[in-house]
């Protein structure tokens, strides 16, 4: 019954594969980066998350509205 059938790999494959391959170079360049160089790729990360918390103080509050706070309900009979 099954000596015919066939595989044949469809689109989500091939994404999948370039995703792998992507990672897969992504992971080699990172283990290939030498101390000086990762610790400046920290500093980097800490710095930018600094920025973003000196943003946030920065801002006035804002209170955040309930989803349905100011709405009214329409209340209607069934007839």
């Amino acid at each position: 019954v099954f000596f015919s059938s066939e595989a044949d790999p469809s689109d989500g494959f091939w994404l999948e594969l370039v995703g792998t391959l992507g990672l897969a170079v992504s992971g080699a360049a990172l283990a290939t980066l030498r101390p000086e160089q990762l610790r400046m790729l920290g500093k980097r990360s800490e710095r930018a998350q600094a920025e973003t918390t000196e943003d946030d103080a920065a801002r006035p509050a804002v209170k955040r509205r309930s989803a349905h706070e100011g709405r009214t309900r329409r209340r209607t009979r069934s007839r």
